[in-house]
């Protein structure tokens, strides 16, 4: 089984553990070559701030390994080959939710389909994808609210809850993950989906058979 390291650059591990400057006289080699860094940790703000996107890193970082290089001042992640590129759609929720906490699901649906559309997320995703040259990605999802968790500590809500709202998500799903495939290199190989733990085989099924 292959072990990844969640690269966090701000609010966990990145500052509280100081991980930028330990990184490269301390971390483990194997660590080094097996990297999950979050596009959400890159380009998008907390859900506190008033806009979903970090202008400066928007405009600016076009290399998410230049990124973290700059981050941790060590060159030989630019060679390393087994780099996962995550998602970090979970922020994007939190942002949407922390304006209206009483969204619906649908509303959050159109809305989270909508920022995506305004922003051209998905294609600024696929550009660091290619120019960052690496070779595993997690495709886009909505997430599901029971992994937005407040301050305290608690759940905030079950998105799956509200009826007839799983087949929306689903669709989303997919369209994302072909949209990345289209526009990533065509590899499926390189493409790591995500299946939601209260999809039922149907609905799996469903959702691999709206896959290119």
């Amino acid at each position: 089984m292959d072990f990844y390291f969640v690269y966090s650059s701000g609010g966990g591990a990145g500052d509280w553990n100081a991980i930028d400057r330990v990184f490269k006289e301390s971390m483990p080699d194997y660590f080094k070559d097996h990297i999950l860094l979050k596009f959400g940790d890159i380009f998008f703000n907390h859900r506190s701030l008033k806009s979903l996107i970090k202008p400066r890193s928007w405009q600016s970082v076009d290399n998410a390994k230049l990124w973290l290089i700059n981050n941790t001042q060590d060159k030989s992640i630019m060679d390393k080959q087994n780099m996962i590129m995550d998602v970090g759609t979970t922020k994007i929720v939190s942002y949407l939710t922390s304006s209206d906490a009483n969204i619906s699901a649908l509303q959050l649906i159109a809305r989270f389909k909508r920022i995506m559309d305004d922003e051209e997320i998905l294609k600024k995703y696929c550009d660091i994808i290619t120019k960052s040259n690496i070779k595993n990605a997690v495709t886009f999802d909505i997430p599901n609210l029971f992994k937005v968790r407040n301050q305290q500590g608690t759940i905030e809500r079950n998105l799956f809850d509200e009826p007839n709202c799983k087949r929306l998500l689903i669709d989303a799903c997919a369209e994302y993950a072909n949209y990345i495939y289209q526009n990533s290199g065509k590899n499926p190989d390189n493409l790591l989906t995500i299946l939601n733990i209260t999809w039922q085989e149907a609905e799996i099924n469903y959702y691999l058979s709206k896959l290119m």
